[in-house]
Order: C-alpha cells, then sequence, then structure tokens
C-alpha cells in the first residue's frame, strides 16, 4: 500500500538520489514490504550490485527494516518507505 505521503517524498527525494538509489527506492515504495532479495529479483540485477544502495538509504533513514521473513531457513530483513523520513526542501 502506498501512501500519498510516500509519493510526494519520492517527488522530493528522487531529485537527492543517484540513479541507482533511485531505482531501489522506487521498488521498494512501490512494492511495500520487500527483501533486498526480492528488490534485486524484481530489478534483474545480482544483489551484490546494490547491496551499498541499501545501506545508503537505511543509513539515510529513507527506508527502514520492517520485521523479517524466513526463507529456504535464513531469516531476511523487511524493508520498507520511512513514513517519518522528512526530506531537506
Amino acid at each position: 500500500m502506498i501512501h500519498r505521503n510516500s509519493k510526494d517524498t519520492y517527488r522530493k527525494i528522487k531529485k537527492s538520489l543517484s540513479p541507482r538509489r533511485a531505482l531501489v527506492y522506487s521498488v521498494i515504495n512501490r512494492h511495500g514490504l520487500v527483501t533486498r532479495h526480492d528488490v534485486a529479483n524484481i530489478l534483474g540485477l545480482e544483489l551484490y550490485r546494490i547491496s551499498g544502495r541499501f545501506t545508503e538509504l537505511l543509513e539515510s533513514g529513507a527506508i527502514i527494516e520492517h520485521g523479517s521473513e524466513v526463507v529456504d531457513g535464513r531469516k531476511r530483513a523487511l524493508l520498507c518507505i520511512n513514513p517519518d523520513y522528512q526530506v531537506a526542501a
């Protein structure tokens, strides 16, 4: 589910994101709760190619970890857009 404030935030944040970071952010914004592997599969990229973008987005507060799921016996964090993230004007 995408909230209106998520769309507004995306429009504001997109200007300050690198192309690959914006791509990762947009997938999370569109799909809601996803794992890093889900994002890589949706983009058709190897996880190692975009893993740094997750770190950057998490450290900036644009996305957050919101629970986890177990896939093939491995625990994977679920990522989502941070609804409280504020973009400087």
